[in-house]
């Protein structure tokens, strides 16, 4: 009887992991599926730039899923094992982390795959360090190597942070502080605006959207490489931006009846000449115009 019962646990036991098993593989799958038109689109953006999504052995992405793997990602499986309802979770961290691995995305979107992997795991993980952390034998040691693995990152910010300037090739291409005053103070909430003074060989999004809450009608090529849209649109929008004025795409058509348009651009007598724009602010040979 005793045989019998053990076997039966064992049979139950193997029907509970291949049920868990086909849950989290069935999560996986569904969570790929729905991953799938973000990867081939953003693979496809860009003004000039059509390449698609293809399988591609990405080593940036294994070393950080490895390395984050060792702290967050298996920590989180190992204390999400056995427990209810996590086959979702748990098909979702695989869905993230493998195209990150096997995939080659331009723009580096790989990052934004593991990131949110990450951020899913960060709450198991904390839990599963913690429980480990209370064994008297082990605290010295895990806490040693927390903080021997976070260190060279913190180490990097700190001399990021320390080492930036306006003037480095990753800061934020933005106009003079007087000019982004003037958005803020001279222009509606709902304004859009053109940058005629980004700079495009910047690796970096411009700086205008996020000081000054207005939206940016071009980004620049380095941010429309880093997102799917649609390639013909950008390059009417790229265009238009050289030209400032509203381009003829069908979503700024739409947009140039609600909303009104406002010009940055280096100050000279033949811009400031077109009785199209109207003058608000200068500064530092830089200028603000709306345009009429």
């Amino acid at each position: 009887m005793h045989g019998a019962a053990v076997a039966g646990a064992l049979a139950a036991g193997s029907r509970t992991q291949r049920a868990v098993l086909v849950r989290t593989a069935a999560a996986a799958i569904i969570g790929l599926a729905a991953l799938a038109p973000y990867l081939w689109q953003v693979s496809a953006g860009g003004v000039a730039l059509a390449t698609h999504a293809s399988p591609s052995f990405a080593p940036r992405g294994l070393v950080s899923a490895a390395y984050a793997g060792a702290f967050l990602l298996l920590p989180a499986w190992f204390a999400l094992r056995g427990r209810e309802h996590t086959a979702s979770l748990q098909g979702m961290l695989v869905a993230l982390v493998l195209p990150a691995c096997a995939l080659g995305v331009p723009g580096e979107n790989q990052s934004k795959l593991l990131n949110l992997a990450f951020v899913l795991a960060a709450a198991p993980a904390a839990c599963a360090w913690a429980r480990a952390i209370e064994r008297p034998a082990w605290r010295t040691a895990l806490a040693g190597l927390l903080v021997a693995s976070q260190l060279p990152t913190l180490l990097a910010l700190l001399c990021a942070y320390a080492l930036e300037s306006p003037a480095s090739l990753d800061a934020p291409s933005r106009p003079p502080g007087a000019i982004l005053a003037a958005v803020r103070t001279e222009t509606s909430p709902d304004a859009v605006l053109e940058d005629m003074t980004l700079d495009e060989q910047r690796g970096a999004a411009p700086a205008l959207p996020g000081e000054t809450g207005r939206a940016l009608l071009w980004g620049g090529t380095f941010m429309a490489h880093k997102w799917g849209l649609d390639v013909e649109a950008l390059k009417l929008r790229r265009d238009a931006a050289a030209r400032g004025e509203w381009p003829a795409d069908t979503a700024a058509a739409a947009t140039r009846s609600r909303r009104p348009l406002w010009i940055v651009f280096r100050d000279d007598s033949a811009r400031t000449a077109d009785l199209r724009w109207r003058v608000a602010a200068r500064a530092e040979g830089i200028v603000l115009a709306r345009l009429q």
